[in-house]
């Protein structure tokens, strides 16, 4: 099953809407299942392998800090040495293939 932004979105406002109402509401995280019990009925979400592996590489990534520094300082100790020859062909073949996949991905 897929589920869209919009279905997260429907369902956070379903258990917004029934913490104002009053309802009993528990929700509990276990070994990668998710639980939401309702007035003692229970709802469960199961990850499938996939989904976990892709959550496990998504925390693995956002510990990668954004800029590199040591690679920036290098670069700049080859610009000042006069050392620092790009390949333009290649710099500009890589910026067009970012932006048609960052077009690719938006739309």
């Amino acid at each position: 099953m897929k589920i869209s932004k919009k279905d997260i979105i429907g369902a956070s406002s379903e258990v917004k809407q029934n913490n104002l109402l009053g309802i009993n509401q528990k929700k509990v995280k276990n070994n990668g299942e998710n639980k939401v019990e309702l007035n003692g009925n229970e709802d469960k979400v199961q990850l499938s392998e996939e989904a976990k592996t892709l959550q496990h590489f998504e925390s693995l990534a956002k510990e990668i800090p954004e800029i590199r520094q040591n690679k920036i300082d290098e670069i700049k100790e080859r610009i000042d040495k006069g050392e620092y020859n790009p390949d333009t062909k290649k710099v500009a073949n890589r910026m067009i293939r970012e932006i048609l996949l960052d077009a690719f991905l938006e739309g």
